[in-house]
């Protein structure tokens, strides 16, 4: 087998990995220097198999793995969650115009005939692409909240890409959603400053003309925080936001010094964070 043909198949094989410590070596903060990070959980699914033969025994995603799903196969899954109202949430594969997509809704604990509320389209249906789930305080008011991740399952640098559902309380009886998308979320960006809770969203950019004459990928970081249960942009809380960190081939967690700027300027805008 000749050398070079050896070699391609190894750096396919190692790509996805390639790629995803290169993001992490591409944080907006150094190992040492990350901000205080709210405690979130993995929430696992229920294996109640009262819940419908629909429903597939796919393995949760934590920290590696996929959704399970072979296409034509209809998706059902359920979470248990500490409500009055509500005693679980489920997530379903439903028809959405000419395609799927995963729809997010919320299981009526006095329902007899196990019906649920209105349904919250989440993210396009994807048959593989990781699926995480977290819970913790984020908005502040003691009662649990959710997160749900959902991977797009993209090649290259397109395996990052996700659309995240905020499930957040409104006292014990109800939950507002908020979906938005992000690259490579991770409970560890879900963070507190100065007892305001802030999400860090990362985008990838590429750049135009740098100042050393090149043109270079960029990753662009910004805030969020959550106001009266709504999404809004937060860079003000840190002087460490927004920050655009140049994509190379070793760990860098700086401030690049290739863009000019208004060059800066223009990728902080175009990386606003997507709300749904």
């Amino acid at each position: 087998m000749p050398f070079n043909f050896l070699f391609l198949v190894v750096l396919i094989l190692a790509i996805p990995c390639y790629l995803s410590a290169s993001n992490e070596d591409h944080q907006p903060f150094g190992p040492d220097e990350w901000p205080e990070i709210l405690d979130l959980k993995v929430l696992h699914a229920m294996e109640d198999s009262g819940d419908n033969s629909s429903k597939l025994s796919a393995e949760e995603k934590t920290e590696e793995g996929c959704a399970g799903l072979m296409p034509g196969e209809i998706f059902e899954r359920f979470y248990p969650i500490q409500n009055k109202r509500y005693e679980k949430i489920a997530l379903r594969s439903m028809q959405h115009g000419d395609g799927i997509s995963f729809f997010l809704s919320f299981i009526d604990s006095e329902a007899s005939d196990g019906a649920s509320s209105e349904s919250y389209l989440y993210a396009p249906f994807t048959p593989l692409g990781a699926l995480e789930s977290y819970e913790g305080d984020l908005n502040g008011d003691t009662y649990p909240d959710y997160v749900f991740v959902k991977y797009f399952n993209g090649n290259g640098l397109a395996w990052g890409y996700a659309n995240v559902a905020l499930v957040l309380s409104e006292g014990d009886n109800d939950f507002s959603v908020q979906v938005v998308e992000s690259y490579a979320p991770e409970p560890k960006d879900f963070i507190s400053i100065n007892g305001q809770t802030a999400f860090i969203h990362a985008s990838f950019q590429y750049g135009d003309l740098c100042t050393d004459g090149k043109y270079h990928n960029f990753w662009v970081y910004r805030l969020y925080s959550i106001d009266d249960n709504q999404i809004v942009k937060a860079d003000h809380l840190s002087p460490d936001f927004p920050k655009v960190v140049f994509y190379s081939f070793k760990p860098n967690h700086k401030e690049t010094n290739l863009l000019t700027q208004k060059a800066k300027d223009e990728l902080i805008a175009e990386s606003a964070m997507v709300i749904h």
